[in-house]
């Protein structure tokens, strides 16, 4: 009993010296671990600021702004600029429509016409004797008419099952759609704060 005992208090002494060596040896371990660490740092920050001027071209926008001169400009003066400038472009337009006009009225010019035979025959409509005369119905004749009995002409529907089956092959089934989150509606409290904190007042 005496040597478990011992034993324990062997390996507990052992265990509390590994602790206090650990502690001392993070205290006293790399003393320049500080000044590497600021080195390291230093040198990071000059490469990022030395890569920003790079890309940014902070220099040449400073020596840019360096080289700026304030000219004083006569309002007028640009004013009658810019209408010279818009009536050359509007002139220029006229001119491209002209030649275009011009062009076709050539190409129609030269188009050679073939021969018509004006002896064709035709239907004049103020001629026609066989049109119904004008005539009215008195009421009860119009309640005797037979109603027209109306129905569903499905002669242009197709009947192919292809078609069918094509369309049932791109609409997507219920049970597919189980696993997607499907949009649900505000709250009419939500949406009326919503417009509050815009400043609409419903």
């Amino acid at each position: 009993m005496s040597k478990k005992s011992t034993l324990i208090v062997a390996l507990w002494c052992v265990f509390a010296l590994g602790l206090t060596q650990e502690e001392t040896r993070d205290t006293k371990q790399h003393p320049e671990l500080p000044k590497l660490v600021r080195m390291w740092a230093q040198k990071l920050g000059g490469e990022l600021w030395h890569f920003g001027e790079l890309v940014t071209r902070r220099t040449m926008v400073i020596e840019s702004f360096k080289r700026t001169t304030v000219v004083k400009e006569d309002g007028e003066a640009l004013l009658k600029e810019i209408h010279e400038k818009v009536s050359t472009m509007m002139e220029e337009k006229v001119k491209a429509v002209q030649r275009i006009m011009e062009t076709a009225e050539q190409v129609a010019k030269e188009q050679k016409e073939e021969d018509i035979d004006f002896n064709f025959q035709f239907v004049n409509a103020k001629n026609l004797t066989n049109s119904a005369p004008n005539a009215t119905m008195s009421d009860q004749e119009v309640h005797e008419e037979a109603p027209q009995e109306l129905r569903f002409d499905d002669s242009f529907v197709s009947t192919d099952s292809r078609y069918e089956e094509r369309y049932q092959a791109m609409v997507q089934p219920e049970e597919d759609m189980e696993g997607y989150q499907q949009d649900q509606e505000q709250p009419e409290e939500d949406s009326k704060g919503f417009d509050e904190a815009d400043g609409e007042i419903e």
